[in-house]
């Protein structure tokens, strides 16, 4: 009898052995499989697997960004002017903003009349000699605003030399409409004194000393004014002996006491 219980005993002991065993297996196998469903939904992998091989897999019906698509934004191409005729040579380019869906018709017209402004003053008739060359420079393009100057040279018959100018065009894309410099800048004390600074720290001592203060006001009764990333030009009015015109860049950090309160500041102060 002891012999025969201790054969069921063992019998009974192995049984148990293999149950948990097998019970064991069980669950190692589901653990691994939701982690590796887990790593899967979450989009990342550490074989180094490509978003693209992962998106293949459909692992999960919710989209990854349920948002609107960031709009992109326009091109600009340039356009280029040339008529040498009559005794006329002129030369002009400006851009023009294109974007399927869009209208930028309004802004275009205005960039076009500003380059070709002198040139649709002389006119293509007559035998008087005229030569106008205009050049553009986008300083900023953003998807609301863009800021354009157009530097010009001229020489005619009543010219004894060549005189330069520079326009500008400031516009709000999001609202439509041109702004000039006295929707943007007070004409006051403070940048009287953020130009005067300006001078002194980017010219040489030699050069700032023709800067003078009569220079300056003068300057300030006909400026232009455009827009860059980080800081704000300023094209003062000055003698031809000194150029014509000066750019001045002023800080954005450094025009509170002069900006005026126009919406349009707030894509350039964060």
């Amino acid at each position: 009898m002891k012999k025969i219980f201790a054969v069921c005993l063992t019998l009974v002991m192995l049984f148990t052995f293999a149950s948990c065993n097998k019970t064991n297996g069980t669950n190692t196998s589901s653990q691994n499989g939701a982690s590796s469903q887990s790593q899967e939904q979450s989009g990342s992998s550490s074989s180094g697997t490509s978003p693209a091989q992962s998106s293949s897999r459909p692992v999960s019906n919710m989209p990854l960004y349920s948002g609107p698509e960031k709009e992109k934004s326009y091109t600009v191409k340039t356009v280029d002017y040339k008529y040498n005729e009559n005794n006329k040579n002129y030369r002009a380019s400006y851009p023009q903003l294109e974007k399927d869906g869009k209208d930028y018709s309004k802004v275009n017209e205005l960039l076009k009349s500003t380059a070709l402004q002198t040139i649709n003053s002389i006119g293509t008739s007559g035998s008087a000699e005229a030569k106008v060359k205009v050049s553009q420079h986008v300083y900023y393009r953003g998807d609301d605003f863009i800021s354009v100057s157009f530097s010009e040279s001229k020489k005619s018959s009543s010219d004894k030399t060549s005189v330069s100018s520079m326009r500008m065009v400031n516009y709000d894309i999001k609202n439509g409409k041109a702004l000039s410099a006295a929707d943007m800048v007070q004409n006051n004390d403070a940048l009287y004194k953020a130009v005067e600074s300006a001078v002194q720290t980017s010219m040489s001592k030699k050069n700032a000393a023709k800067f003078t203060s009569s220079v300056i006001k003068a300057g300030l009764k006909s400026f232009n004014v455009y827009f860059k990333d980080g800081s704000m030009g300023i094209s003062l009015t000055v003698p031809e002996d000194l150029g014509g015109h000066k750019e001045i860049k002023i800080d954005y950090e450094d025009t509170s006491g002069f900006r005026t309160s126009n919406a349009a500041w707030k894509y350039f102060i964060k």
